[in-house]
């Protein structure tokens, strides 16, 4: 179960069926945030006549809804909730740091109630490149063996591996500056006639505004 415009949904290119043989189920979310009640009613137990739901993946924050947050209670209610009916909670938390300085807490308050989360180190942490897959012991190990699988074995990692450490322990307390700009950006393009923004959602280092009104397309918009 995913909500309708998640990232692994939206953009992997169908990648969950094709490798996976995964038959996602969609919600709709507030600007991106799951409601756990809709996710109660789009469970499926094991039937004859359609598959049954294994997992849950949750995305925070959230690309396409423009960076918003899913706070820990919320994240802890649908791992409550899906938990006693024995199915997995993964968190793309690509950009889970910036959730976690937008709130003001620790980012493990963030992942204590999933199963397993992936994290980037190159958006707003600024390494050059490089993800990590965190996990149980058991999972990790399965992760692996299909990373090989799919020919995602790298050479030579340990390079890319110093950046980012020097992402994980120096860089987390400037995405405060990120968030920061990217509200003084959305503010002022608010400002300008026939520009429209959200201004609910940025809530951290994403801002998305829409030209329509003005009737420019964006190669007309950018010399401006």
């Amino acid at each position: 179960i995913l909500e309708m415009d998640s990232h692994i949904y939206y953009y992997e290119v169908g990648g969950m069926s094709a490798v996976a043989g995964v038959i996602p189920r969609l919600i709709i979310g507030d600007k991106g945030i799951p409601n756990p009640q809709d996710i109660k009613m789009a469970l499926r137990d094991e039937n004859l006549h359609y598959p049954k739901t294994t997992l849950i993946c949750l995305e925070n924050t959230h690309n396409r809804a423009g960076g918003t947050i899913t706070s820990p209670e919320v994240i802890e209610e649908i791992y409550q909730l899906v938990h006693q009916r024995n199915i997995q909670v993964h968190l793309d938390g690509a950009r889970i740091f910036n959730a976690a300085i937008a709130l003001n807490i620790e980012p493990a308050l963030l992942t204590k109630n999933v199963d397993s989360v992936m994290f980037c180190l190159s958006k707003g942490l600024s390494a050059p490149v490089g993800s990590i897959l965190a996990g149980s012991k058991e999972f990790i190990q399965r992760a692996r063996k299909n990373r090989k699988m799919l020919g995602g074995g790298m050479r030579q990692a340990g390079i890319l591996a110093a950046a980012g450490i020097i992402a994980l322990e120096q860089m987390m307390e400037r995405l405060k500056e990120d968030h920061k700009n990217a509200r003084i950006l959305g503010e002022g393009l608010a400002n300008i006639s026939r520009i429209k923004v959200d201004l609910e959602t940025i809530q951290t280092n994403m801002v998305y505004f829409d030209l329509q009104e003005s009737g420019m397309d964006t190669y007309q918009f950018l010399p401006k």
